[in-house]
């Protein structure tokens, strides 16, 4: 991938028009570009050359015209994502934007692609806490996918919940709860009251809850989405040990130690299994009992704990 020019291309993603760069693309194997060679590098921690596949694959799938191909469009979204998903923000921003520039001038102004780009941009600029472009992208991107793909499509859901959270962080909490609220009815419909698509919106919800201080709300969202997960994949699912911890702390703020370690001593057992006993993972969650152990008077687990995170 060195030789692809990465400084320069990555230039002209951020800066240019929708125009090919002048010269040749690179070699993208046989001239074609695939986005499972992205996944694959991603899920094997090879994150430079992801990015550098991702670079050259925009540059590739460029035109010389006046308007850019859909295909383009789509590998500047992957790249943006990609930074997203790293939390590289202020990379992701004028990627984006170019990409909202293309899917206008391409599909038209309300089209899809154009409404699920903007949830992407909200996403940034809450992000970097440009609030009032984060909520006007949110806003414009809901309406056009309202009425492009309908009120209860999927894609209305996703960008309702990064409206709320938008709305959250601003303190606007009335209007943040009805997103969140109206995104998990829309999910509901969709896939069913015991989905795994449901998760992560009542994640939201608890965390809502949690911030305002509505324990008990925030107890209930986050159980529920254990039951949820229990259901679908088993007791030792991974997914379950994150929402206990996640539980865990919310039993710290309400002061209810006992409950706080129950759910941190299943979460260690399955993530154990999981991962093993001496692993990164493991350790955070020792971190976390540990003091527990403490407050609670039970010091030989304390020591235990203790012992275990000095040796690992």
């Amino acid at each position: 991938m060195k030789e692809l020019g990465i400084g320069l291309i990555m230039a002209w993603v951020i800066g240019g028009a929708c125009l090919a760069a002048v010269g040749e693309p690179g070699d993208m194997t046989g001239g074609t570009v695939n986005p499972d060679t992205v996944e694959a590098l991603v899920a094997e921690g090879h994150y430079s050359d992801a990015e550098a596949y991702l670079l050259a694959a925009v540059e590739s799938t460029a035109t010389e015209t006046a308007k850019p191909t859909a295909e383009h469009i789509e590998w500047q979204v992957r790249l943006a994502r990609f930074y997203l998903d790293q939390s590289r923000f202020m990379e992701a921003e004028p990627v984006l934007e170019q990409a909202l520039h293309c899917a206008e001038k391409t599909q038209g102004p309300d089209d899809p692609l154009v409404g699920n780009i903007l949830r992407d941009l909200a996403h940034v600029y809450g992000a970097v806490f440009r609030i009032e472009d984060a909520v006007e992208a949110a806003n414009r991107g809901l309406a056009i996918l309202e009425a492009s793909e309908g009120p209860e499509h999927m894609d209305v859901a996703l960008t309702l919940r990064v409206l709320g959270k938008i709305q959250e962080e601003s303190g606007h909490i009335e209007e943040a709860e009805a997103a969140f609220k109206r995104a998990l009815d829309i999910t509901t419909g969709l896939y069913g009251p015991d989905s795994p698509e449901l998760v992560d919106v009542l994640h939201d919800l608890a965390s809502m809850y949690r911030g305002q201080g509505q324990y008990e709300e925030a107890e209930s969202r986050c159980l529920r989405a254990i039951e949820i997960i229990e259901q679908a994949y088993g007791p030792d699912e991974p997914r379950i040990a994150v929402c206990l911890t996640g539980l865990a702390s919310l039993y710290r703020a309400m002061r209810e130690s006992d409950k706080a370690i129950l759910a941190l001593e299943r979460a260690l057992t399955i993530t154990e299994q999981d991962v093993g006993p001496n692993t990164k993972e493991t350790i955070k969650v020792l971190r976390q009992l540990a003091p527990l152990y403490k407050r609670t008077g039970r010091y030989s687990d304390a020591r235990n704990a203790e012992k275990r995170i000095e040796e690992a």
